[in-house]
Parts: structure tokens; sequence; C-alpha cells
């Protein structure tokens, strides 16, 4: 494509992320957000969410997490679903001081968690026995409403 001339955009980069995310392909999809970035093109949501969500199903945790925190310091402001992503793959890794931040920092942005990442990440910290984090956290969500029930489907 681009030895005819063609440019490629953030969207035809996004599209063959979706594919190699599609076909476990993480190598490929890494060496394309590379290119992408050396092209001089900006990341959007979209590619920070399939990039995390590629990294994720292969067990690629600590990749998951740095492409997370590469894209944030790319400027990328990731959704909620991006966000809670990296919360659960945090607790997951028993990094609870950066799970605990990446939670802050979203309420501070006014994105309110989802109930179930706080009650997660709320119960990590309670069993690795950091009781002052756990504290905190429920006093920042004690000013958010949240539902305490889940929606039966």
């Amino acid at each position: 494509m681009i030895s005819r001339g063609f440019v490629p955009t953030p969207t035809t980069y996004n599209y063959f992320c979706r594919h190699f995310s599609k076909f476990g392909k993480i190598e490929e999809g890494m060496n394309l957000y590379t290119k992408m970035i050396e092209s001089g093109h900006n990341t959007d949501r979209l590619t920070c969410h399939l990039l995390g969500k590629m990294s994720c199903e292969e067990h690629g945790l600590d990749l998951a997490v740095q492409v997370s925190m590469e894209m944030r310091a790319r400027g990328c402001d990731m959704d909620p679903a991006t966000g809670t992503m990296l919360i659960h793959l945090l607790c997951r890794m028993h990094k609870l001081k950066e799970a605990f931040a990446e939670f802050e920092d979203m309420l501070l942005r006014g994105i309110v968690p989802q109930y179930l990442t706080f009650q997660l990440l709320n119960n990590e910290l309670k069993h690795q026995r950091t009781n002052d984090m756990a504290h905190k956290l429920c006093g920042l969500m004690s000013y958010v409403p949240h539902p305490t029930k889940l929606l039966s489907t």
C-alpha cells in the first residue's frame, strides 16, 4: 500500500490491528503499532483497546500493561473499558499500587469505574493486607453513586 503511494490512516492501522487480534498475531500487531508511531500517527482509543485486548488474550499481561502505559504517555486517553481492563490486569499481576493509581485517575477524570472493578481491587487490597489503600479506596467510592446489586440478565 505504502509502496504504491497510499498513506495509511489510523483507521487503516486499526483495521489491521483488529485482524491481527482476531487471529492472535501479537508480534505482527506490535510491529504494526511501532510502524504507526514511527510514521507519525497518533493512537486512538480503539488502537489502545485492540492492542491491549490482543495482548491479554495471548496471556501477555506484562505486554498489555506496557502498551496501555505507553499509550497513556503518548496522550491516548483511555475509555472506561480500557481503563477497567488495565485495572483488572494489574490486580491479576498483584501490582496493586498501580491498579489503585489507575482507579484513582479514572475517578479524577470523571469516569466512574464499574462496581465489580471496585470490589475486585478492594478485595485484593484487603487480601494483601494493604488496609490503608483499601480504606482510601472505600473513601473515594463513598462519594460516587454506584449500584450495589447487579442487574439480572
